[in-house]
This record gives C-alpha cells, sequence and structure tokens, in this order.
C-alpha cells in the first residue's frame, strides 16, 4: 500500500523478484505525472534481506525496517528527497513482545509528541492479531496495548485538507 506525502504516491517495490535484489521507494508525482526513485538511508544501500514498508509520520515520509526477529528501525525523511535528511527516530526492539511481530507501523504522534501510536500484526498459535500500542519515546518502552483486535485490515490517519482557488 502507498503513502501519500509532498504531492506525490510512494510505495515499496523490488528492482527483481529473485529476492537477491534490494528494495527501493518508488514515487509517483500526481501534478508532474512522473515516477521517480526516492534513496533509501545511506545505511540501508544494498541490502537485500531487510522488509521495508512506508508510512507517514508528523507529516514526512517514513520507512519501516523490519529485521525480521529482532529489531524495527524507524526512520524519518525530514527534508524530501535528500538522501542525507534521513534520521533513524528509533528501534523497536521484539523481545518487548510475548509472540511474533510480524508487521509494525507507525501511525502518528500522541499530543504532546512524546509517544507514537504503532499498528503491529502479531502471530499466535497460527491467528493474527491487530495491535495498537503506544510506544514511549523517551523510555523507549512499550506503554499501553490499546487493542488487540483478530483483523487484517490496516490502519491509517487520514489529514482533511481544503484546497481554494479563485476570488470569492
Amino acid at each position: 500500500m502507498g503513502v501519500f506525502v509532498e504531492n506525490s504516491i510512494r510505495c515499496i517495490m523490488a528492482k527483481k523478484l529473485d529476492g537477491l535484489h534490494p528494495s527501493l521507494i518508488v514515487a509517483f508525482n500526481l501534478t508532474l505525472e512522473i515516477f521517480n526513485e526516492v534513496p533509501l538511508p545511506a545505511e540501508l544501500q544494498g541490502e537485500t534481506s531487510l522488509l521495508i514498508d512506508v508510512a507517514v509520520l508528523g507529516g514526512c515520509l517514513c520507512i519501516t525496517v523490519n529485521y525480521e526477529t529482532t529489531k524495527i528501525d524507524v526512520w524519518v525523511m525530514k527534508e524530501y528527497g535528500y538522501r542525507d535528511s534521513w534520521c533513524k527516530l528509533f528501534t523497536l526492539v521484539k523481545s518487548c513482545f510475548t509472540s511474533h511481530l510480524r508487521y509494525s507501523n507507525p501511525i502518528g504522534y500522541s499530543s504532546d509528541g512524546s509517544k507514537v501510536l504503532f499498528e503491529g500484526i502479531e502471530v499466535l498459535l497460527d491467528v493474527h492479531y491487530k495491535k495498537l500500542f503506544w510506544y514511549d519515546l523517551k523510555s523507549e518502552r512499550i506503554l499501553k496495548i490499546i487493542a488487540n483486535i483478530l483483523s487484517t485490515c490496516p490502519s491509517n490517519i487520514f489529514v482533511e485538507e481544503a484546497v481554494f482557488s479563485g476570488t470569492s
């Protein structure tokens, strides 16, 4: 699933379907109607065994890098289009969970900016459970699991924007 940031829809694609080539972020600019590649953080260049997903966090392009069994890194691109503007915000350690966290994506910040709301898919006895949980940026801990739902539908936050043109 793609995300909308800076007038473009972005999604993760594989360079080749053989599993030996790294993923990349592709953007489609809705105004110019062109595709371009968004550079990954330099630290991730050439990596082939990572599971990468895109999100929007605080209005910025965000990626989650899933290292399967150990951790999930959360990166944010502070200035769109510049590889050097990628900043690793934090690492979510999977040992905080009682079972295998297969997927996790940030949804948004708390009103004071001290926590991040996550959606995660945890597998327990071959059943997929959606979890919504708060991650505290200062203590680097999961504070509260809000929901434990038997579901596979993604959670998103939509920001309403109005565009006015002409004179009144």
